[in-house]
C-alpha cells in the first residue's frame, strides 16, 4: 500500500518529540497542494499549505479495515489495549508518537517516509476532455450550460472542473486514486468519478436528519428488508433511509462501467448510498441495497477516507470487504437460522419460495435469487426474480 504524508503533519510530529527517527526510505508518491499524484518515484510530500494533515490517519485506519483486523487484533498485534487503538482512531492519532505511528504502520505492513524532495508537476494525468461529457451533457449534468455536445467537449476544461466541484470533488486525481473498485475492475475510473460527483452533488441539494454511526440496529435492517414485501417496495427505501440520515439515490451507470452500486461519506458524517439498477430485477435490488448497508456499518472508518465503488456484484472476483458486505446482505435478507431449515432451499419451487417468503415477510424475489446464486443457474424461477419490476419506480417524468 502507498502512504500519502503531509511535510507540515510529520514536521509536528518531530516538534513534539525531537528524538523520532523520520530519515527518508525507499519513495511512494508525490502530491502538490492540491493533492495531485505527479509521480510514483518520490515520496510523499506536501507544503505547509497542503490540505493533506488528516491523509496518515484515515489510511492507516484503511489499512487496517482492508486487512480485515479489528481494533482488538491490531492492539493484541501491538501488544496494546484495544481501548488504545480505538481512542487513536477516535482522535485520528493525534496523540499517538511517531514512534508509535511507525510501529501501528508496520503491523499493517507500511512503511512512513517523508522527504525534502516536491517534484513539480510534468505530464497531466488527464485531459478533462477525457471524462465521459458527451454522456454528461447528454443527462443535463451541466448546470446552465445549453450547449451542443461538440461545444461542451470543446469546453470539457470548464465545465468538468466546475462539475466535480459542484459535488464537493475537489482534489480529482487525488479521488482517482482514492477509489475503492473489485480487483480486475475494467472500468473507467474517470467515469466513476463524474458518477460520485453527480450522486454527491444530488446530495448536498437535500436536507435529511444528521447521521450517528451506531444507528443502524438489526431491527431497522428488519423493516428495511420488510419493505421488499411491497409492491413499491423500492420506493419506499429513499424516504426510509433518509429518516437515519442516510442519503439514498438512483443514477444510471456510466458507459464503460459495471456498477451495480456505491457508497461514500460526505463531508458532514453522512452515508450517501448510490445504485445504478444496471441489472432491473427485484433480487438484485435488495442485494445490492443491502450489501451498500453493510458497508455502513462495518466500514464506516473506510469510507471517510475513500469511496467504495461495487461493480458487477454478483461477480466472483472480490475482496476480503466485499466478501464482509456480501455476508452481511445475505444474513440480513435471509437469516440463516431460517435458512438453514427453508423449504425452499432443500425442496425449491415457485410454492416453497412463495412460502418461506410469506414466512419471513419479504418479497419471494430475494429467496428465489438466493436459489439461483447458490446453484449458480440464472435460467430458473425468472418469473418470481421482479424482471423489469424496479427501474420503473425511479424513471423521472
Amino acid at each position: 500500500m502507498r502512504m500519502l504524508v503531509s511535510r507540515e503533519w510529520l514536521r509536528k510530529k518531530i516538534e513534539a518529540e525531537p528524538e523520532a527517527d523520520v530519515e527518508a526510505g525507499p519513495p511512494i508518491e508525490v502530491l502538490d497542494d492540491i493533492g495531485m499524484f505527479l509521480s510514483t518515484d518520490v515520496v510523499a510530500a506536501s507544503d505547509a499549505k497542503s490540505e493533506l494533515k488528516e491523509a496518515l490517519p484515515q489510511l492507516l485506519i484503511k489499512a487496517r479495515i482492508r486487512k480485515g483486523l479489528t481494533p482488538k487484533d491490531l492492539a493484541k498485534a501491538l501488544g496494546l489495549k484495544e481501548q488504545q487503538i480505538r481512542r487513536y482512531e477516535a482522535d485520528e492519532y493525534r496523540g499517538a508518537s511517531v514512534k508509535r505511528l511507525r510501529e501501528i504502520a508496520a503491523a499493517l505492513g507500511i512503511d512512513i517516509k517523508e522527504t525534502s524532495s516536491l517534484h513539480a508537476p510534468t505530464d497531466p494525468t488527464f485531459a478533462w476532455a477525457d471524462f465521459p461529457v458527451r454522456e454528461m451533457n447528454k443527462r443535463k449534468w451541466f448546470n446552465d450550460f445549453n450547449g451542443t455536445t461538440a461545444q461542451a467537449v470543446a469546453r470539457a476544461d470548464v465545465l468538468v472542473p466546475t462539475f466535480l466541484r459542484s459535488g464537493n470533488l475537489l482534489q480529482p486525481v487525488a479521488m482517482l486514486n482514492k477509489q475503492n473498485v473489485r480487483k480486475g475492475s475494467a472500468s473507467n475510473p474517470l467515469a466513476l468519478l463524474a458518477w460520485q460527483a453527480r450522486v454527491s452533488f444530488c446530495a448536498s441539494q437535500e436536507t435529511i436528519p444528521a447521521y450517528r454511526h451506531g444507528s443502524i440496529t438489526s431491527n431497522w435492517v428488519k423493516e428495511l428488508v420488510s419493505l421488499s414485501a411491497k409492491q413499491d417496495g423500492p420506493a419506499c427505501v429513499k424516504p426510509y433511509l433518509n429518516s437515519l440520515g442516510i442519503h439514498f439515490f438512483v443514477e444510471e451507470h456510466l458507459p464503460q462501467t459495471h456498477l451495480d452500486g456505491a457508497v461514500f461519506v460526505s463531508a458532514e458524517g453522512q452515508p450517501i448510498i448510490g445504485m445504478t439498477i444496471r441489472h432491473d430485477r427485484l433480487d438484485n435490488f435488495w442485494f445490492v441495497l443491502l450489501h451498500e448497508v453493510g458497508h455502513v456499518v462495518q466500514h464506516y472508518d473506510l469510507l471517510k477516507a475513500a469511496p467504495i465503488f461495487d461493480e458487477d456484484i454478483e461477480g466472483e472476483d472480490k475482496d476480503l470487504i466485499e466478501d464482509q458486505a456480501d455476508e452481511y446482505a445475505q444474513e440480513a435478507l435471509i437469516p440463516s437460522s431460517y435458512w438453514n431449515e427453508a423449504l425452499s432451499r432443500f425442496f425449491p419451487s415457485d410454492d416453497t419460495i412463495v412460502a418461506d417468503a410469506a414466512a419471513l415477510k419479504i418479497a419471494p424475489a430475494i429467496i428465489a435469487g438466493r436459489i439461483r446464486r447458490e446453484q449458480m443457474k440464472y435460467t430458473i424461477y425468472t418469473k418470481l426474480i421482479g424482471q423489469g419490476e424496479v427501474r420503473k419506480l425511479f424513471n423521472r417524468g
